[in-house]
């Protein structure tokens, strides 16, 4: 279930969402009905997760102050591994916000010319994952200049809602799942067991320990407003994907991709 962090910046309820998928990841998708989390540390970006050079500067200067060293404090090093810890117990699942397409997200998230684009809403998005009973913080993206600028540094979670400039135009919006945070919902049964005295399980966590990913529960009927196919399709290819909708009891509007159409004049 979705819940807004104090943290985070949460995504307004219209704010339109889109996500672009190759093919085969969108038919795993109708076929498993759920979303893929990847664990953050899978990412490609190397600084996923992790704070800028101002953020580390700023606390080795610090450290140093009060350890009169100009040496890099072990301390740090320490907060690195603990960073990079952190990295392999969070999950991600990422959307696009914009009202319309983007020519650089179609051309950067499809490994062919086979693809597709999810259009859908935040809210439609949180109605779709509403029976997962452990919490998922939604939070856009900043991007900052990580040479130049700190990010804050009150919550674990804040790393994993920024982003480098170099990717701003992904304009992204991410829900985050934490695998050692306690949900609301299994905090609450503990503390009512603790009340009446009846011993307390700890929820089984919907993934193994060391996956990379797993599937978030998913009503895609709830979720899907409507299906864009990439513009470098073959016209097959949209019957293509009605088709594979149906099969799964699906009856979605499918449209080609405009984007890369020819002008007036």
């Amino acid at each position: 279930m979705i819940h807004a962090h104090p943290y985070l910046t949460t995504p307004k309820e219209n704010a339109p969402l889109w996500r672009y998928l190759d093919f085969t990841k969108f038919v795993s998708m109708l076929d498993s009905n759920g979303l893929w989390f990847t664990r953050s540390d899978k990412l490609p970006d190397k600084y996923e997760g992790m704070y800028t050079h101002a953020n580390v500067e700023a606390e080795r200067r610090f450290l140093a102050s009060i350890l009169k060293t100009t040496a890099l404090p072990k301390q740090m090093r320490t907060m690195q591994q603990v960073q990079t810890l952190i990295k392999k117990q969070l999950y991600v699942n990422c959307w696009y916000v914009h009202k319309h397409q983007s020519a650089a997200m179609w051309k950067t998230f499809l490994k062919s010319n086979e693809g597709v684009a999810i259009r859908t809403s935040y809210k439609r998005l949180k109605q779709s994952v509403s029976s997962f009973r452990f919490d998922l913080f939604p939070t856009m993206i900043a991007y900052l200049d990580y040479a130049r600028e700190k990010m804050d540094t009150k919550n674990v979670l804040i790393p994993f809602a920024n982003k480098r400039k170099s990717f701003e135009y992904e304009r992204e919006m991410r829900l985050i799942y934490a695998s050692r945070f306690v949900s609301q919902e299994e905090g609450a049964e503990a503390r009512q067991c603790r009340k009446t005295g009846k011993p307390f399980k700890e929820w089984k966590r919907p993934h193994g320990k060391r996956a990379a990913g797993f599937n978030v529960p998913t009503e895609i009927d709830v979720l899907i407003e409507r299906v864009y196919v990439a513009p470098t399709t073959e016209l097959w290819f949209q019957s293509l994907v009605e088709s594979v909708l149906l099969k799964y009891g699906l009856n979605k509007e499918v449209i080609r991709s405009d984007i890369d159409g020819d002008p007036l004049f």
